[in-house]
């Protein structure tokens, strides 16, 4: 799940403020391990503040052909 922004910001800055991560994650009814990958990225975050949209890899095309031959050989992967 993605939260926004300002949301990931308001939950740093309380536990920057003095509350602890159990009480983070309680408060703002999330799992403590997205409140500890938030803590783990909050570097990264100041630097870039808005997720990526992009990606850094170019989409992998499977020739037609190659594509036709695994449907004939495995036809229940595709329904």
């Amino acid at each position: 799940m993605t939260y926004p922004i300002e949301y990931c910001k308001q939950v740093l800055s309380s536990i920057a403020d003095g509350m602890s991560i159990r009480e983070a994650f309680s408060f703002y009814e999330l799992s403590a391990s997205t409140v500890g990958s938030w803590q783990l990225a909050v570097g990264s975050w100041q630097q870039h503040l808005v997720p990526k949209t992009k990606r850094n890899k170019a989409p992998i095309k499977i020739p037609h052909n190659t594509l036709m031959e695994d449907v004939k050989i495995y036809p229940d992967d595709y329904n």
